[in-house]
């Protein structure tokens, strides 16, 4: 048996969106789950050669709806742990956060609380570490070279703290979800309310965060 090629956190991503959305399509991934094409297509254009999607032709012969196959189901559920080792800087964390989401179980949804939290405490950590660097550059600003090493330290030091802020507040609104994050067979955790009978409803899991993947 052809052994799985290893995938990165926006690969297992879209394997996930594919098991949650059974028959998506690029316009899909890219207007409703903010996915970039230009990214995005590499991707899929790897997992579809692994067998781990299809894609089918529209009557025109273009690129139609894309689904998970059995073995790209396979590959995610050996594989989705590894977004959180593989996971590079704040996107990545907040795509294997993605994941288990998408998935919906609860142990897996405690270890994306745990990522984000230890993803923001790296974020803080390096920031505070390039506070030092504004602070040895500041002098330095009246020459163009001084200047211009202070403003990248700067801007370095407000984005590294800015995601460390954003990626607490991720793992606050997990913690927060109640039996969105803790499996209803869980006796600590209250039942959620059985909706009305004569009224359809389908949440998505993790509309909030659509925006900013």
């Amino acid at each position: 048996m052809k052994k799985s090629p290893q995938l990165t956190t926006l690969e297992l991503l879209l394997l996930a969106i594919l098991k949650h959305d059974s028959a998506t399509n690029y316009f899909a991934l890219q207007h409703r789950w903010g996915l970039s094409i230009g990214t995005t297509y590499p991707a899929l254009a790897k997992l579809r050669k692994a067998n781990l999607v299809e894609v089918k032709s529209n009557t025109e012969g273009k690129a139609g709806s894309i689904s998970l196959t059995r073995r790209g189901q396979q590959a995610l559920d050996a594989g989705w742990r590894t977004c959180f080792t593989g996971a590079r800087g704040a996107e990545g964390t907040i795509r294997a956060v993605t994941v288990a989401v998408l998935r919906g179980k609860a142990d897996e949804k405690r270890q994306a609380v745990g990522a984000a939290r230890e993803a923001a405490a790296r974020r803080r950590s390096a920031a505070a570490k390039r506070r030092v660097d504004v602070e040895d550059f500041s002098p330095r600003k009246s020459t163009p070279l001084g200047l211009h090493m202070w403003m990248t330290a700067r801007l370095d030091t407000a984005t590294w703290e800015a995601q460390a802020a954003v990626l607490d507040e991720i793992a606050g609104e997990l913690e927060g979800a109640g039996h969105e994050v803790v499996d209803s067979s869980d006796s600590r955790t209250p039942k959620p309310k059985t909706p009305e009978p004569d009224v359809e409803r389908r949440q998505d899991p993790f509309d909030s965060y659509e925006r900013i993947l």
